[in-house]
């Protein structure tokens, strides 16, 4: 009896130990196929080492096509500089709305040659909300010098989204002071797409020759994903019912105005915690920046602007802050500027983002303007 226990306990170990074996020898054979007409990202070959360095600090880094065609080196994937003789630093920080505007070339033309005595700072990069650009502001100054005199940030309505249902869950800390936002492999939505598969795969063509090595690799990369996802799910399942519920509010979420009081006070605290943080490093001009998509036309207009309008909750903020500025388009905005807003010309296809003329003309003419007015730097 007792042997037969024996034999049957060694004939399971020995038919799992054949099953992971074949699986494995399958798996090597699909990534063999796999690894040999793989497709290496060249954008992410080219600039390796800030990809590998930077995507597991600050989630993600410059990816646009239209705007990294146009880079000269690594270091504009995070910033690039303009006027580099300027005698005052001026620090441009927020998402997709800086990152399009320094692109655009009647903006260097009609605004960066005119303010050849101050130096412009862009670090925009799409979908960058306060506690990203609390880390890429920590990195600007260890890692590249860059000491800003003023700082000037664009606070978007989608940095709600971002905060409450992108990064929430990413961040990492130590001793309660954040320290990082990997770039999660499994995003809540398609729409997403993270670089950390197309970082791995270009790590393992520069440190692998062997194709037989870096299919093995590939398979172990995507085993250790699969049981990460599996061991998250199990998590957010089984023992955090409020994670599992924010994620599933965030895919219902069908515009960026549904929000609850409590993800409003999330994202003023991450909001707070940039502007101490800037404020830490002795960085005394500041001026946030917001400005309505074209959806909320019609609610400003007939003043029907709620707590969740973000120049609603900048505002609200800055009460603790009376030095700092906030240029508020939704408060500035003309009659005439409001009729052109309403076109669809003036507006890019998504919607949330304006025209280069708008953009440029209108825009960045009054954040110029209020920047040279509030700070008295001579034009």
């Amino acid at each position: 009896m007792k042997k037969n226990k024996i034999f049957i306990t060694l004939s399971a170990v020995l038919t799992i130990i054949i099953i992971v074996f074949l699986y494995y020898v399958i798996g090597i054979f699909y990534f063999f196929f796999y690894t040999k007409n793989e497709n290496i990202n060249a954008l992410i070959k080219k600039n390796f080492y800030i990809f590998d360095k930077y995507t597991s600090i600050i989630h993600h880094i410059r990816s646009n096509p239209d705007y990294i065609d146009k880079i000269k080196k690594q270091d504009e994937l995070i910033f690039d500089i303009y006027n580099e003789g300027g005698s005052k630093t001026i620090l441009f920080q927020g998402d997709s709305w800086f990152e399009q505007a320094f692109s655009y070339k009647n903006l260097n033309e009609n605004f960066l040659k005119k303010n050849q005595n101050l130096k412009y700072v862009n670090a925009g990069i799409g979908s960058y909300s306060p506690s990203l650009m609390m880390l890429q502001l920590n990195i600007l100054i260890n890692d590249f010098k860059i000491f800003p005199d003023m700082i000037v940030a664009y606070i978007d309505q989608t940095d709600i989204y971002d905060e409450v249902c992108r990064y929430k869950f990413q961040k990492k800390y130590s001793n309660n002071f954040l320290i990082s936002i990997p770039e999660e492999k499994r995003p809540l939505s398609n729409h997403f797409i993270p670089f950390t598969r197309e970082v791995h795969k270009v790590k393992l063509n520069i440190e692998y020759n062997s194709i037989i090595s870096k299919s093995h690799h590939n398979l172990v990369y995507e085993i250790e994903k699969t049981l990460e996802q599996i061991k998250n799910q199990t998590e957010i399942n089984v023992f955090n019912r409020k994670k599992k519920e924010l994620i599933k509010n965030c895919k219902k979420k069908k515009d960026y105005y549904q929000f609850s009081a409590d993800e409003i006070d999330y994202f003023k605290k991450e909001l707070e915690n940039y502007i101490n943080f800037i404020i830490s490093k002795n960085i005394k001009k500041i001026l946030l920046v917001t400005h309505f998509h074209k959806d909320y036309l019609e609610r400003i207009k007939n003043n029907e602007i709620n707590d969740i309008y973000i120049s609603n909750v900048v505002d609200e903020i800055l009460h603790k802050y009376q030095t700092i500025k906030h240029l508020n388009f939704s408060k500035i905005v003309t009659n005439e500027e409001f009729e052109l807003l309403k076109k669809e010309s003036s507006w890019l296809r998504d919607k949330l983002h304006l025209s280069e003329n708008l953009h440029t003309n209108y825009f960045m003419k009054k954040i110029d303007d209020e920047v040279h007015e509030l700070y008295y730097f001579k034009k």
